[in-house]
């Protein structure tokens, strides 16, 4: 693919003209991590999300936010990972370079 940067509205784009909208069908949106559910019932979980997005007129696709996704799954049962000094580094090794 070709990727470079754009302003938004400006000049004509390819899907300026289409007569209606796109169905990508149902698609992965994106995994919840234990620590970050939206949801009580669901904190403790790892989830991944699923979504049908459509492509509306001028080619536009509205995300939805993982804890709106129409379809979710359970992929495992996790503890909250916490991070000490046993298991986290930080930043201590750049420390030098201040």
């Amino acid at each position: 693919a070709f990727v470079e940067p754009c302003e938004f509205g400006k000049g004509d784009g390819a899907y300026d003209t289409m007569s209606g909208e796109i169905s990508y069908g149902f698609m992965y949106h994106g995994i919840t991590y234990p620590n970050e559910a939206a949801f009580e019932e669901t904190k403790g979980n790892m989830i991944v999300n699923f979504w049908k997005p459509v492509m509306k007129k001028g080619g536009i696709i509205e995300f939805l936010r993982p804890e709106e996704c129409e379809r979710k799954r359970l992929i495992r049962v996790e503890e909250f990972k916490k991070f000490g000094k046993e298991n986290f580094s930080g930043l201590s090794e750049f420390d030098s370079e201040e």
